[in-house]
């Protein structure tokens, strides 16, 4: 019957998709410390696992993805912006994060390493 057939036409469907997860390890050298990240595509967004956070795709092509977080602190009156783009060639990477409290821009530049 129809149901049967769409029952088949579904499984056979969910099956023929691979499971696509795509995962950045960067680092980069702050001061005389090496500082590790990870950037964890979830669907529509990347968990940066490093924090937990939730960075949305700002941009994305086949050369680059442009990642962002901007959080309001209700309790410091402070708002934040993470940036980083992520080179899909050459694996580099950069971040920046910059502070409606702070008057330096922190910048990390360094490399990735794809996990799939």
């Amino acid at each position: 019957n129809m149901l049967n057939k769409l029952l088949v036409l579904s499984i056979f469907s969910i099956i023929s998709f691979p499971v696509f997860s795509e995962e950045y390890l960067c680092s980069g050298i702050v001061g005389n410390q090496t500082e590790t990240k990870s950037y964890e595509r979830k669907g529509d967004y990347f968990l940066y696992t490093t924090m937990g956070w939730n960075f949305e795709i700002l941009h994305e092509d086949e050369n680059h993805i442009m990642l962002g977080d901007i959080t309001y602190y209700s309790h410091s009156d402070e708002t934040t912006l993470f940036l980083t783009i992520i080179d899909k060639d050459t694996l580099n990477f950069s971040e920046r994060y910059i502070s409606s409290e702070e008057d330096e821009v922190t910048l990390l530049k360094g490399n990735c390493s794809l996990k799939r």
